[in-house]
């Protein structure tokens, strides 16, 4: 098998990266392979996260929960490859233009780091990676709640969320 293979889509496998599944540079499903191309990296996801949070969301959609979708599909590869977990990490993501999201993305990182004992990348302890007021993704209907099981990184940061934010199926 060659190690990198390109499709008339713009879709690329590359096995030289370490990353046995289709990538691109855009978020949709593969025409050629019909494989849903996920951000390679959280930093791949920050760009995807200041697309959405910049574009006018689908009818009956919020963007931030269009944001929270795009971290879905970076954990659903996170945890499909435990392989490449530590390089999925290690580059700081672009500023997103919400300083809720780039605290987010550090949390999220210095959270998977520590729940896989992977290396703690520097930049999650960077400037712009904590929140000055407290930001609850859930709503107030699940304040207490996320106030009682926001991971320790995220409640560094300012951030509230309940346990479910992780799970996936």
């Amino acid at each position: 098998m060659r190690d990198r293979i390109e499709f008339p889509c713009g879709c690329v496998y590359s096995r030289f990266s370490g990353l046995p599944e289709v990538v691109c540079g855009e978020y949709h499903t593969c025409r050629c392979r019909g494989l849903r191309c996920r951000p390679r990296r959280l930093a791949d996801a920050a760009l995807r996260i200041r697309e959405v949070l910049q574009a006018p969301p689908p009818e009956g959609y919020t963007a931030e929960g269009q944001a929270f979708k795009v971290i879905s599909d970076f954990l659903d590869g996170f945890y499909a490859h435990p392989e490449v977990r530590a390089e999925l990490l290690r580059d700081e993501p672009p500023a997103v233009g919400d300083a809720r999201w780039d605290a987010y993305l550090a949390a999220l990182a210095e959270h998977l780091v520590c729940g896989f004992r992977l290396p703690v990348p520097s930049w999650v302890h960077g400037p712009g990676r904590t929140l000055d007021r407290p930001w609850f993704p859930s709503g107030r209907a699940f304040y207490a709640v996320s106030l009682a099981e926001s991971p320790a990184a995220f409640r560094r940061r300012g951030i509230f969320i309940d346990h479910t934010y992780f799970m996936r199926v």
